[in-house]
């Protein structure tokens, strides 16, 4: 949806800290207080983050999910 996302857990294929999340070590009140600055701090990038969020969420999309099954039907399909 676009929102900017502060999250713990490790960065992967879909969570990339600081392109399409704030990620923080941990959910401690200073880190999140990092993350909130930080994004209040730098609104351009909290923009960009927000944009890239929102192009991630997509890929999760109950449209996008029902076509990856679907591929994944045929292809165990005789």
């Amino acid at each position: 949806h676009g929102c900017n996302i502060a999250t713990t857990g490790p960065a992967s294929e879909v969570l990339i800290d600081r392109k399409n999340c704030w990620l923080m070590p941990d959910n401690t009140s200073l880190n999140i207080t990092k993350a909130v600055n930080g994004l209040l701090g730098e609104p351009k990038l909290a923009k960009l983050i927000g944009l890239n969020a929102k192009k991630t969420s997509q890929q999760f999309s109950w449209k996008e999910i029902a076509k990856r099954h679907d591929s994944e039907y045929q292809r165990l399909l005789p």
